[in-house]
């Protein structure tokens, strides 16, 4: 059961960081363009466009706290909970990656250049996905992972508490 409620928690960060960089970057995208959009991807008002600092430094943070959270907040945990709660990060954030391009390539052949950004959830995963920032954290990730499980073995390549 704690196995199952770390899986879960490695995911739910996962749609919390990609929701969350999907929203910061169109915020960012409009600011700097002269438009205030709402949570749904609506625009709501047009203003003087500028250089949107608080949405980047905010992504910044935004990437740091999910950083902290996949390596220092968990390194106390059993190294199952540890693997299973960053392997399911990795997989979740991988897959809504791989859903942001396809809904991307989908929606540019359709619409091309004459469409804004999807509307809510949909628009939020195509900007977050398509974000370089989610794709450096994600291969921070498994470079984290592929360590850790290296770290378990010895130089013959044997697991470190195997017997000879």
């Amino acid at each position: 059961m704690r196995n199952a409620a770390w899986a879960l928690a490695g995911v739910a960060v996962s749609l919390v960081f990609v929701f969350g960089i999907g929203i910061l970057t169109i915020q960012r995208t409009g600011l700097m363009g002269g438009a205030h959009f709402d949570l749904s991807n609506q625009l709501v008002r047009v203003t003087q466009p500028g250089p949107a600092l608080l949405p980047l430094l905010a992504i910044a943070a935004w990437s740091a706290l999910v950083v902290f959270v996949l390596v220092a907040a968990v390194r106390n945990r059993p190294r199952r909970s540890q693997f299973l709660f960053r392997v399911s990060f990795a997989t979740a954030t991988a897959a809504l990656i791989g859903v942001s391009l396809w809904s991307l390539v989908a929606g540019y052949a359709q619409n091309g250049l004459t469409q804004g950004f999807s509307l809510g959830i949909l628009g939020w995963i195509e900007e977050g996905g398509a974000s370089s920032v989610v794709h450096v954290v994600l291969l921070f990730m498994l470079v984290v992972l592929w360590v850790r499980h290296d770290s378990g073995r010895t130089r013959t390549g044997r697991p470190a508490d195997a017997s000879i």
